[in-house]
């Protein structure tokens, strides 16, 4: 029972660590309001610029938790998208990891995971889009699962169409043991549907042949034709 307890308390603990530096956006360069986002940006983070030079960034705003936080903003369409991203911090490859954010927004937008391999590359992974949402701050969450040969991960919610977003109070942390279970049992669950939904329109299919066999009418047997037992 201890034993069970001890390791119930091992998998808490380890899943209210965040690994996001700076998580609130409370420290940094109080240069301006706004203003370069190389004079006036939080500690360990840093911008995510457009090429078309579009794209607006600003630090030091009425933040969900605290005074702070950052906001972006597109003026105008164009490919690439406009975000915040913190430097990247390490990670255990192949575990999955819960990542949430507050954001405010007047345009779509999408949370992304970027994943720094040990061979040097990076894989950016699309995570659940978020509609726009204006009105107050709201949550976000969803789960990312670290490639087996990843070192390192930052995060990014992005917006990719005119509008402006405001980010604060993000978190990255290794999942909890029952979301991990959970999000194991997918893909055998899935498959299993599968394999139940084929199973019953397999019997589906063969109740419909049984069935109409049993409406067909046979020909009657001309019995004059019909060769009596034993005369061969």
């Amino acid at each position: 029972m201890l034993c069970a307890l001890a390791i119930f308390f091992i998998f808490a603990a380890t899943a209210q660590k965040n690994i996001v530096p700076n998580p609130s956006l409370e420290s940094g360069n109080l240069f301006e309001q706004w203003g370069s986002p190389q004079d006036s940006r939080p500690d360990k983070w840093h911008p995510g610029y457009r090429i078309d030079n579009s794209s607006f960034f600003a630090y030091h705003w009425a933040g969900h938790s605290g005074v702070e936080c950052v906001r972006v903003e597109i003026i105008k369409n164009a490919s690439g998208d406009a975000k915040w991203y913190f430097e990247p911090v390490p990670v255990e490859a192949g575990k999955l990891y819960e990542v949430t954010d507050w954001y405010i927004s007047n345009t779509e937008s999408r949370m992304y995971a970027a994943f720094g391999l040990s061979d040097g590359k990076i894989v950016i992974m699309p995570l659940r889009p978020t509609p726009a949402y204006a009105i107050g701050w709201t949550a976000y969450y969803d789960t990312a699962r670290a490639p087996d040969n990843a070192v390192n991960v930052t995060v990014f919610h992005s917006i990719e169409k005119i509008g402006w977003m405001m980010t604060d109070d993000y978190y990255v942390g290794l999942a909890p043991y029952d979301v991990e279970l959970m999000e194991r049992s997918k893909a055998p669950a899935l498959a299993a549907a599968t394999k139940r939904k084929a199973k019953i329109a397999r019997n589906e299919e063969i109740r419909v042949i049984l069935e109409n066999a049993g409406k067909i009418k046979l020909p009657e047997m001309d019995r004059d034709l019909m060769i009596p037992a034993g005369n061969i």
